[in-house]
């Protein structure tokens, strides 16, 4: 017997002309991360060419359950294969996040990260980054 689970976890996704915006909620469980992979390509399918810049807001993100680990590898990699190449995180709690999320992010070493406290660091990192 299977069981199916709800998707736990809520997150906000929106793309400007050459940045995406993800914004992290609540606790994800595998059903929650495939949700969002979901909606994010389809978001990305739609568009003409795919932002290489991401800022990500994980400050409400209250981890995930270790099922989710696969579902959050597939993302990356579909990310990392859609030529995002710079990934900024905004979080309250910088290097237990940063543990957890370069653990997801292993099999990509070409998407370069940076871990920061606040939305203005993070915007500046990838404004440096364009140039």
């Amino acid at each position: 017997m299977t069981d199916i689970l709800d998707a736990h976890g809520v997150f906000e996704f929106t793309v400007d002309r050459d940045m995406t915006h993800l914004k992290l909620d609540g606790s994800f469980n595998a059903e929650g991360v495939r949700a969002m992979h979901e909606y994010i390509v389809a978001c990305l399918k739609a568009l003409p060419t795919i932002p290489n810049l991401a800022l990500v807001d994980v400050t409400g993100w209250t981890l995930s359950t270790p099922d989710s680990a696969p579902a959050t590898r597939a993302l990356h990699r579909k990310m990392s294969e859609s030529g995002l190449a710079y990934v900024a995180y905004i979080t309250d709690n910088v290097e237990i996040r940063r543990v957890i999320l370069e653990e997801l992010w292993d099999q990509h070493p070409n998407v370069c990260r940076g871990y920061f406290k606040s939305r203005a660091q993070a915007k500046k990192w990838l404004a440096k980054q364009k140039n």
